[in-house]
């Protein structure tokens, strides 16, 4: 079992429907927006989760301060511009793909969470 990061972010339909076609892989679930929230409380679910000695918490917590994509994605903290039209865009694939039709890159975090929390308590 792996526990699963939920990175949710516009665009990041993909991730979640991996989730959602195997949920029993995964039994522990973390969302991006509560790691941010209070990093410490998610390390300490996931240390605990993965037998990890707690000695390490104080490590794990100073290289989330650090910006693991160097700008990859832009700059930390700010959200990157994505037009419409590239949106339009990802839907079609996600159409084309014939990926879940609840999953769509405007997806709200209250409704990515229900979805999430739906499937983990089917299993």
């Amino acid at each position: 079992m792996l526990p699963y990061l939920v990175v949710r972010q516009k665009g990041t339909s993909f991730q979640l429907t991996s989730f959602l076609r195997e949920p029993r892989m995964h039994n522990l679930v973390i969302y991006f927006e509560d790691l941010v929230a209070d990093s410490e409380r998610e390390c300490r679910r996931l240390f605990e989760h993965m037998n990890i000695p707690l000695e390490y918490m104080p490590a794990a917590l100073e290289a989330l301060k650090q910006d693991s994509q160097k700008g990859t994605f832009g700059e930390r903290g700010k959200r990157p511009k994505i037009s419409p039209e590239t949106f339009a865009k990802l839907e079609a694939y996600l159409k084309y793909l014939k990926v879940d039709p609840r999953l769509t890159c405007n997806l709200s975090l209250d409704s990515y969470k229900e979805l999430i929390n739906g499937k983990i308590n089917e299993k």
